[in-house]
């Protein structure tokens, strides 16, 4: 991951916390924080998850995006129930959550796109460099 993307991923919350206060319901800051770290920590592990799957097997990428995508979403919505109604956060910071999820999701999408036409890239100039020699 280059460095504008982890900057990127540590403003994310600041952001959230100053839109929050012109939003009209806003979350506590608490209730941001805790939602960012847990994706956060989600979309990390799922980024280098899929990168770790590649190298044991190739053309891997998308099955492993595609499964890592599935429990993301399953791990979301069980966050979000259990903090919903163990917790007594109320139903905006579902909302906010759902939000954070999506930009966290196209974020890593981003990322994976990016790393897909790398290979592609890689396999087009082997493939010339074979078509050279012969």
């Amino acid at each position: 991951m280059k460095k504008s993307v982890f900057l990127f991923l540590i403003l994310l919350p600041f952001m959230h916390l100053g839109i929050n206060e012109l939003l009209p319901m806003p979350v506590t800051a608490v209730g941001i924080i805790i939602a960012h770290v847990f994706l956060l920590a989600l979309s990390v592990a799922g980024y280098f998850g899929i990168v770790f799957f590649e190298s044991f097997k190739e053309n891997s990428i998308g099955f492993s995006f595609l499964a890592f995508s599935t429990f993301k979403m399953l791990f979301s919505a069980g966050f979000v129930l259990i903090a919903v109604k163990k917790f007594g956060l109320e139903i905006p910071f579902a909302l906010h959550f759902m939000v954070i999820y999506f930009v966290y999701l196209a974020l890593i999408s981003a990322l994976i796109y990016r790393l897909v036409s790398e290979k592609n890239k890689e396999k087009q100039e082997v493939k010339t460099e074979v078509k050279t020699e012969v």
